[in-house]
């Protein structure tokens, strides 16, 4: 999870090895402490947060260190601030347990 993105990131690692494509999109990123990167995108019917599935979500793809991930050298990706925020994120920090709910339409 990071807080601070505001969009959802998979690293182009893992991205690879689950052949999810991505469009490329000429827009390079950067962040603190980070020099810039290409960014791809990509959309997907549905994508699954544990048991949570997130419908018509899109992710961007990009190379992720681990500067960027807190020193997980495994992970995956990043779930930004768009889906926390849309899905009603509650922490519990007790736990360590992450809750989304879907949105009221």
């Amino acid at each position: 999870m990071d807080t601070g993105a505001y969009f959802t990131v998979l690293d182009r690692q893992f991205s690879h090895k689950a052949k999810i494509g991505g469009r490329d999109t000429n827009i390079i990123s950067r962040g603190l402490g980070t020099g810039g990167r290409g960014v791809s995108y990509s959309q997907f019917s549905e994508l699954k947060v544990g048991d949570f599935a997130i419908k018509n979500a899109s992710v961007t793809i990009a190379d992720l260190d681990v500067d960027l991930t807190g020193g997980k050298s495994q992970a995956a990706g990043l779930l930004g601030a768009e889906y926390l925020g849309l899905h009603g994120a509650v922490f519990d920090f007790n736990d360590g347990t992450l809750y989304l709910r879907p949105k009221k339409n």
